[in-house]
């Protein structure tokens, strides 16, 4: 099986950047991994999104994102704290 190219939004990297460290390690762990299996356990599809958005739960922080399985992209949207990132 091909593996999937990972993409950042601007938002989802300005977003990282005010994650305390710790947790973005673990986040970028978690986000590696989605290019081998861009559904692990555990995520979770939106189903209040027009687009087909996925997310993940990382401690206190959610991941969202979309997945293009034609040309094998998996696109990082936001990544925030629970209390935050539906808005």
């Amino acid at each position: 099986m091909e593996a999937y190219d990972i993409v950042f939004s601007e938002g989802a990297l300005k977003d990282l950047k005010v994650i305390p460290q710790k947790e973005q390690i673990k986040i970028l762990d978690k986000v590696e991994r989605l290019s081998d299996n861009p559904y692990p356990k555990g995520c979770v599809k939106i189903k209040a999104s027009d687009d087909e958005l996925w997310r993940f739960r990382q401690g206190n922080y959610r991941v969202l994102y979309s997945v293009d399985s034609e040309i094998k992209i998996v696109d990082i949207r936001r990544i925030s704290h629970r209390k935050n990132v539906y808005r």
